[in-house]
C-alpha cells in the first residue's frame, strides 16, 4: 500500500527542499535565471508527488514577470503542444513558460495569476504549486484528493475530450486513486468520442508535440475502449 505525506500546514520550504534533491538542482538553476522580483513557480504534478513520496520524472515551471528574451536565452531542445520552451537540465525534462502570455489563460479570460493558472487545470491533483523565491505554496484542492484518494474533474471551459480522458487515465496510473462520478462520465463520452476524426486530429497532434507519454498512446486507447464499458452517470 502507498504510503503519503501529510502536514496540517504544508510547508513550502521543505517541498522545494525535496523537488531540489530530486531533481539534481535542476529547479534552483532554473529559478536563478529569473532574480529581481520576478515569481518562478513549479506547478502540478512534480509539487503533488511529494505528497505522494513519488519520484517525479519532469517539471513544469511557470514565470511571472519575465520577458520573452528572458526565456530565449535559456537553452532548450524542444517546444511544447502550446509552443513553450522544454528543457532538459541535469537530465531532467522542464516545460517552461511565462504566466501572463499562457494560452489556456487568455482563452479562458482568466487573470495572469498563479490561482488563475491553477484553475484553468482540469483536474483536482494538478491545482498546487510552490514559488521558489518567496517559498509560498498554493493549494487549490490537490492536497484534499491526496487525502481523499480521488480524482476530481473539473473543467473550467467544460469541454470534455479524449485527451482529458486520456490525462485522467495517466493520473489513475501514477496514484492508483479511485475516479469521482463526473470523472466516469467524461471517461464514458470519451468512448463515443474516439472515433470521431476531429478528436483523433487533437489526440494526435497533443501527444505527437513532445509528449512524454506518445509512447503510451496505443494503451491508453485500449483502455478507454476495453475498461470503461460503463452507461452514462448522472452528476451528482
Amino acid at each position: 500500500m502507498r504510503e503519503y505525506l501529510f502536514f496540517m500546514e504544508p510547508c513550502g520550504d521543505q517541498v522545494l527542499s525535496w523537488l531540489d534533491s530530486v531533481t539534481n538542482g535542476a529547479l534552483k538553476q532554473v529559478a536563478a535565471y529569473f532574480p529581481d522580483g520576478k515569481k518562478v513557480y513549479a506547478v502540478g504534478g512534480a509539487v503533488r508527488d511529494y505528497f505522494l513520496k513519488r519520484t517525479p520524472t519532469d517539471l513544469d515551471i511557470t514565470v511571472a514577470g519575465a520577458t520573452d528574451d528572458e526565456l530565449d536565452r535559456i537553452p532548450r531542445v524542444s517546444k511544447t503542444y502550446f509552443g513553450s520552451p522544454i528543457l532538459n537540465i541535469n537530465g531532467v525534462s522542464i516545460d517552461l513558460w511565462r504566466l501572463e502570455t499562457s494560452p489556456v489563460l487568455l482563452r479562458a479570460g482568466l487573470p495572469p495569476t498563479i490561482e488563475g493558472m491553477l484553475r484553468i487545470f482540469d483536474f483536482n491533483l494538478e491545482r498546487i504549486a510552490v514559488e521558489c523565491h518567496s517559498k509560498e505554496l498554493v493549494d487549490l484542492g490537490c492536497c484534499d484528493g491526496v487525502e481523499k484518494r480521488v480524482i476530481e474533474y473539473d473543467p473550467f471551459m467544460k469541454e470534455d475530450s479524449v485527451v482529458q480522458a486520456f490525462r485522467a487515465i495517466i493520473l489513475k496510473r501514477k496514484t492508483g486513486f479511485e475516479y469521482s462520478s463526473r470523472k466516469l462520465e467524461l471517461l464514458a463520452t470519451a468512448r463515443e468520442k474516439l472515433e470521431d476524426p476531429k478528436e483523433c486530429d487533437q489526440v494526435e497532434n497533443y501527444f505527437a508535440s513532445g509528449n512524454k507519454y506518445v509512447n503510451e498512446l496505443p494503451s491508453l486507447k485500449k483502455e478507454l475502449l476495453n475498461g470503461f464499458r460503463v452507461k452514462r452517470i448522472q452528476k451528482m
